[in-house]
């Protein structure tokens, strides 16, 4: 069985604004939990959910230790997924609600480089991508998602079977395929899905499906962002690429750039990378504003034997 530790922000008024059952039933729960044992508390009011049976439960990825809130509590909960180590989470009355609860794999593994990465990871399966922080902006406490990350305007998440004929129709428009690095024939597009697939199977990450959440547009798959290995550029095959790739339709909006954003910061703090690089056209000037905006700056140049000419390399350092 799997452990989680699991950290508590909140402060006084979070607690004066919660249900007097609700802190009852925390407060009982203390007693139960006595301290110095595997399931003590530092304090006597732990995080869990904001309101009884996960009522009001939102979710939100960010870096480790980030609140602005007071820790009130911690606890050590066992489990066999971080789903479910989640679902016990969310469902533990809290006397300090209205605030930020995190959910972290304890695990402890040797790191080549221990000073880049304080959580371990798994690459052996889909499992690994479930350790972002829990982090709620909205004031709610909440729960880890173990498939997404949630921005204010797109849900970047798992890739479905129907995505498939969605982002091939994205890889055969002209004007998303110019300034790629590889020239997309339809043999490409057919094995785009596969490719995506198995690059998360064999690291552990790899490109989210983006789909958003705008009124109207609810539920739309819009393409692809995230971060894989290069390996059509052996110079550049060990180290990691942040790529992006939305439907055209959706350009001039910032809609990119909100999704990267994402994706480069679940790839610091979740991953503990310690660099991302991005390979741009020299012409492609969206993705080089873009590049710019997500803190990126102008490495070198290279050639690509692929489109037989010279690209830039972009990079920037945790």
């Amino acid at each position: 069985m799997a452990k989680f530790v699991t950290i508590g922000d909140g402060g006084r008024n979070g607690y004066d604004r919660t249900e007097e059952a609700i802190r009852d039933a925390e407060h009982e729960h203390d007693a139960i939990a006595q301290p110095g044992s595997e399931h003590g508390h530092r304090r006597s009011a732990h995080a869990g959910t904001q309101s009884h049976n996960a009522a009001g439960v939102e979710v939100e990825s960010g870096p480790f230790m980030h609140s602005s809130l007071p820790v009130a509590g911690f606890a050590v909960a066992e489990a066999a997924t971080m789903a479910e180590a989640v679902e016990i989470v969310s469902r533990t009355p809290c006397a300090v609600a209205h605030g930020v609860v995190e959910v972290w794999p304890l695990e402890q593994t040797p790191q080549a480089d221990p000073a880049t990465r304080s959580w371990s990871r798994s690459s052996s399966s889909h499992d690994s991508i479930h350790r972002n922080r829990d982090r709620r902006t909205s004031g709610n406490m909440g729960a880890l998602s173990s498939d997404e990350l949630i921005t204010p305007r797109l849900r970047l998440r798992h890739w479905r079977g129907e995505d498939a004929e969605a982002m091939a129709a994205i890889n055969r428009d002209p004007e998303v395929t110019r300034y790629l690095n590889r020239a997309v024939d339809e043999q490409a597009v057919q094995a785009f899905f596969g490719v995506v697939s198995d690059h998360w199977d064999q690291h552990g990450f790899g490109f989210y499906a983006v789909e958003s959440r705008e009124v109207g547009g609810e539920g739309r798959f819009i393409g692809f962002v995230g971060v894989a290995y290069p390996t059509f550029l052996p110079e550049l095959a060990q180290r990691p690429e942040l790529g992006w790739r939305l439907a055209s339709d959706t350009w001039g909006r910032g809609l990119a750039t909100e999704a990267a954003t994402a994706a480069r910061d679940d790839a610091f703090h979740r991953l503990a990378l310690a660099e991302l690089i991005s390979i741009i056209h020299p012409e492609n000037t969206r993705s080089r504003r873009l590049a710019t905006k997500l803190g990126m700056s102008l490495e070198r140049q290279i050639d690509n034997p692929v489109l037989d000419r010279t690209v830039d390399v972009w990079h920037i350092a945790r």
